[in-house]
C-alpha cells in the first residue's frame, strides 16, 4: 500500500489489486484505520470478495492499527442495497458507517487528487495542490494544504442548499474549493524563467532546470513544462537535502530523478527510478508445496522453477524474484487479532464460507457414514 497524503491528523494509505483501488484512511491519534470502500468496488459483480481482499490486505499491510473500521461510501441505490447485504453476511460491526456520495462530489475528490504535487524537502514531504486557469484567474498553486482541510471545504459547498452544481464541471468546483482555502494561503503563480533572478542556490537550481519556454516558481522549485514537451508529467519539482539538489517528475507511479546541470557530481544527489508499485505476496502450502497468489488462485508448485530466498523471505522464479512470502496460518492469526470486527471465514469459490455452513456439513457426513455403516452391517 501507497503512503499518498498525511497532514498532522490523518495519513491516507491507497491500495490497488483486480483492476480495482481502495483507500485507507489512518487516524494518528487514535490508531484506527478506516477502510474506504467505494462506488469502484460496491459496483463489481464480485463486491463481497473485493470486501474482503481490502480487509485482508490492510490487516497484512498496516499491522500496526490499533483497530479497523469500515466506510461504505455508495453513490446509487443498487450500490446501497449492497451496502446492506455487506453488512448483513460479511464482518461488519458498529464500527461500520455508509456515506452515500453524490456521484460528482467523487470525482471532484478524485481530481483534487490528480492534482496534487508532492515533493522532498529536507526530509520533509511537502504537498501542493494546483488550481487550474480560468476566465478570470490564473493558474496557482497552493502549498503545503491538507488534503482533509479540502474535502471539509468540498463537504460544506455541497451541503449548502444555496448552491446549484448541475451546470458547473468537475473542474469549476474544484476550482471554487481551492479558491476559498486560498484566502489566508500564498498562491505562488508560474513565470517565464526571464522573469527570475536567483537568490540562492536552491533558486538558481529551479532555473538551471527549466528549459526556454518553460514555466517556474523559483520560491517553490516547481516547474511548470512547456505543453509542446509534456508526455506525463506537467510538472517537475526540485528537491533538496542539504544542499544535494534532485530533479523529479511529479507522477503516481514512480519519482525519477536526473541530474540538474550547472552542479558538480559532489553537489549532486542523483537517486534511480523509484518504483511505488504494490509488492505482490505469495503462499506455499508446506505439505503439497503448492503456491497461490493474493486471490488464493494456485499458480504453480515448488518443484516447477520455484525458489525461496531465506535472506529476505522473497519467491523466485527461474532465479529472478517475483515477490515476498506470506502463509494463510499468519494471516488468520491477524484477523483473530480483530474479533471484535470479523468472524473467522474460510474461502469457497464466490469468497467465503462461514463456520456454520462448514460444521453442518461435518454434521451431514456424519449421518451419511453412521447411515453406511449400519446399512453394512
Amino acid at each position: 500500500m501507497e503512503n499518498i497524503l498525511e497532514d498532522q491528523r490523518m495519513i491516507l494509505y491507497r491500495g490497488f489489486f483486480s483492476g480495482v483501488d481502495y483507500e485507507v484512511r489512518v487516524d494518528k491519534k487514535s490508531g484506527v484505520g478506516t477502510i474506504i470502500v467505494p462506488s469502484g468496488i460496491l459496483s463489481h459483480p464480485n463486491y463481497k470478495s473485493l470486501y474482503l481482499n481490502c480487509y485482508r490486505r490492510t490487516l497484512t499491510n498496516l499491522t500496526t492499527l490499533k483497530n479497523i473500521a469500515v466506510s461504505l461510501e455508495p453513490t446509487n441505490e443498487l450500490e446501497k442495497e449492497r451496502c446492506k447485504e455487506l453488512m448483513k453476511t460479511l464482518p461488519l460491526d458498529s464500527e461500520v458507517e455508509i456515506v452515500s456520495k453524490n456521484k460528482k462530489e467523487v470525482n471532484i475528490e478524485n481530481y483534487l487528487k490528480a492534482n496534487m504535487i508532492t515533493k522532498n524537502d529536507n526530509g520533509k514531504m511537502v504537498t501542493y495542490f494546483k488550481r487550474n486557469a480560468s476566465q478570470n484567474q490564473n493558474e496557482y498553486v497552493l502549498e503545503n494544504v491538507s488534503y482533509f482541510a479540502l474535502e471539509e471545504e468540498l463537504e460544506k459547498l455541497f451541503s449548502d442548499g444555496r448552491m446549484n452544481f448541475e451546470d458547473k464541471s468537475v473542474e469549476e468546483i474544484a476550482n471554487m474549493v481551492l479558491d476559498r482555502v486560498s484566502n489566508n494561503k500564498k498562491q505562488y503563480y508560474f513565470e517565464s524563467k526571464q522573469q527570475h533572478v536567483a537568490k540562492d542556490d536552491y533558486e538558481k537550481a529551479s532555473m538551471n532546470a527549466t528549459n526556454q519556454d518553460d514555466k517556474v516558481n523559483t520560491e517553490i522549485g516547481i516547474i511548470q513544462k512547456d505543453p509542446s514537451e509534456r508526455v506525463n508529467n506537467t510538472y517537475q519539482a526540485v528537491e533538496r537535502d542539504k544542499g544535494h539538489y534532485t530533479l523529479a517528475h511529479s507522477s503516481v507511479s514512480e519519482v525519477e530523478s536526473q541530474k540538474i546541470e550547472g552542479q558538480s557530481e559532489s553537489e549532486q544527489s542523483i537517486t534511480e527510478v523509484e518504483s511505488r508499485e504494490e509488492e505482490k505476496v505469495y503462499y506455499i502450502d508446506l505439505v503439497t508445496q503448492d503456491i497461490y497468489d493474493e486471490e488464493y488462485q494456485k499458480i504453480g508448485n515448488m518443484k516447477e522453477g520455484y525458489q525461496i530466498n531465506f535472506d529476505n523471505n522473497h519467491l523466485m522464479k527461474n532465479g529472478k524474484e517475483i515477490g515476498s512470502i506470506g502463509d494463510f496460518s499468519s494471516l488468520e492469526n491477524q484477523i483473530s487479532n480483530h474479533k471484535n470486527n470479523v468472524r473467522t471465514l474460510k474461502k469457497d469459490n464466490e469468497g467465503i464460507v462461514d463456520f456454520q455452513t462448514f460444521f453442518l456439513l461435518i454434521f451431514i457426513m456424519s449421518v451419511l457414514m453412521g447411515s453406511l455403516y449400519f446399512f453394512c452391517r
